[in-house]
């Protein structure tokens, strides 16, 4: 079964070979095309320039000029398409050899003894956990449940929604090398994934957000409070404050979670958020985040790093020094840290 899947991949792989390949003739192909229409129109313009002393360009002339520019606009949105799925199918093809890799560790590995105990739980009082999240058919792991009560409209990214800092994703894109798999963990709009993508930087992206209708906002435009407008990408349901598994660790896991915003990661879901983000990991953690202070009008401290050193990560100063001297944005600056992964130690709380 293994050999199967192995030659499965290898197909898929060939397959996807060979549409890159005719997706690279056919844009040569565009761009010839196009090339030759623009020296013809600047042929005329100069044959009309010369007979008409420097004449005003036609209208029919300058229709001709919009229609080319439109022309020219559409094919940049299918190149940009294009990427999308070629990035799409390239993050399937890593979640699946991640599989195969831990179907054969786990064969490997039979009959040993049991990985040693995690590290004692806080001795605070402990909110009450959410069950687990429902597996989906779809390509998206979970499907929306009663817990997910709100909406995100055009109305709320022009209000609490911005294009993703762009000191921090210079940082980023030097931080995270390129064909890293990363993991978008409350990804709004997905400004993350269209900031890598306009920077060129190759990542394996996957975006997951709480807010019940994301997976119905692929492909809408949303101007968002700094002016700018963005175009969200495929991304999926699940809700951070509930215990979940995707079956594959990504290189990176970036959270962001806007300080307006205190629904995204509620009271009784923090520790769940954070065991997420620890056992989707394999080298670090990105994290920006200050947990509300008060609970139903009581104090109530949350010692962050001292929680993710219950989890056996180790913060990384470096980096942490470096992505927020970067960043443009006063809440980056104060609460971005990058928590690194130690192998054969960081785990959950809740295994």
């Amino acid at each position: 079964e293994l050999k199967q899947e192995e030659e499965k991949m290898a197909r898929a792989q060939q397959a996807t070979m060979a549409r890159e390949e005719a997706l690279k003739d056919e844009e040569l192909k565009q761009e010839e095309e196009m090339k030759k229409a623009q020296e013809a129109t600047e042929a005329r313009a100069q044959a009309q320039a010369a007979q008409g002393g420097g004449a005003s360009t036609p209208p029919e002339e300058q229709k001709w000029r919009e229609q080319l520019q439109r022309e020219e606009e559409a094919i940049q949105l299918q190149r940009k398409e294009q990427t999308r799925l070629r990035k799409e199918e390239e993050f399937e093809r890593l979640r699946k050899e991640e599989e195969l890799r831990k179907q054969r560790q786990q064969e490997a590995q039979e009959g040993q003894s049991p990985p040693e105990s995690p590290p004692p739980e806080s001795q605070e009082h402990a909110p009450p956990q959410l069950p687990p999240l429902a597996a989906s058919p779809l390509s998206c792991p979970f499907v929306p449940d009663e817990s997910s009560d709100r909406e995100r409209t055009a109305a709320y990214f022009s209000k609490h929604s911005s294009s993703f800092d762009g000191g921090l994703l210079r940082a980023l894109t030097e931080y995270v090398p390129p064909g890293a798999s990363l993991l978008d963990l409350a990804a709004d709009a997905g400004q993350l994934y269209n900031a890598l993508d306009r920077a060129g930087h190759d990542a394996a992206y996957m975006g997951l957000d709480s807010y019940r209708n994301v997976m119905e906002l692929a492909g809408q435009t949303f101007e968002l409070r700094d002016g700018t407008t963005g175009v969200v990408p495929a991304l999926c349901w699940a809700d951070l404050n509930r215990q979940f598994d995707l079956g594959s660790k990504f290189d990176y896991v970036v959270a962001i979670v806007d300080e307006e915003d205190l629904r995204t990661v509620r009271p009784e879901g923090r520790q769940s958020f954070l065991d997420n983000l620890v056992r989707l990991a394999g080298k670090a953690v990105i994290l920006a985040w200050k947990p509300e202070d008060k609970i139903r009008g009581q104090k109530e401290k949350f010692n962050l790093k001292y929680e993710m050193g219950r989890r056996w990560t180790k913060v990384d100063g470096t980096a942490t020094h470096k992505l927020r001297k970067a960043s443009e944005d006063e809440f980056l600056k104060k609460q971005l840290n990058v928590f690194r992964i130690v192998e054969g130690k960081s785990r959950p709380i809740v295994l």
